[in-house]
């Protein structure tokens, strides 16, 4: 997905399994536009994905991920 915005909130973030590394990114209104949410879905729905790349903004509290299907 590629995004205009300058990062998703952190507290959009959230672990589920910090062992098994899996972690949920809740994105909807504001964070997304209704119409890049209704991409994310058609190609996200029932998929896992593995992270190649997380940074931090810590001054700003966002995160910026790029993601590959597993």
């Amino acid at each position: 997905m590629s995004n205009k915005h300058n990062g998703i909130p952190i507290s959009a973030f959230r672990l589920i399994d910090i062992v098994k590394g899996q972690a949920e990114v809740k994105l909807r209104p504001p964070i997304v536009s209704r119409g890049q949410l209704r991409g994310v879905v058609g190609v996200a729905k029932d998929r896992q994905f593995v992270v190649d790349e997380m940074q931090f903004d810590v001054q700003k509290k966002t995160m910026t991920i790029a993601a590959t299907p597993y």
